[in-house]
């Protein structure tokens, strides 16, 4: 019989679901026009949902980009020995920089780095 992976809803401060753990992925599902870093061009996480992450046995990290269905993957050991920290207001996060992901284009569905 095939067992079922629990899925895990994260919650960010304001107690809103921001992502979900799927087995041993974190992803997060976001408005790119909205929420990618434009400087640095980055994308973002707050510092206690990666390190919620970390707990749960996280191994990647998936953001899909809402607007076109692209997919940027990264290992959360990439991301911990790359990312950077920041806080504009909305409480401390960190984040990994656009070339250190790998892009999957929705329209193609091919790997690349940016």
């Amino acid at each position: 019989m095939k067992s079922k992976r629990k899925t895990i809803k994260v919650l960010n401060a304001a107690g809103r679901i921001c992502a979900e753990i799927d087995g041993t992925i974190l992803i997060k599902r976001v408005s790119g026009e909205i929420h990618r870093l434009r400087q640095p061009k980055a994308w973002a996480y707050d510092t206690t949902i990666i390190e919620q992450a970390r707990a749960s046995g996280v191994e990647r990290l998936v953001i899909v980009d809402t607007d076109n269905g692209d997919r940027y993957e990264t290992s959360l050991p990439n991301f911990y020995e790359n990312m950077g920290k920041l806080n504009r207001g909305f409480g401390e996060q960190v984040f990994l920089t656009l070339d250190r992901w790998t892009l999957f284009n929705n329209s193609k569905d091919q790997p690349r780095l940016l």
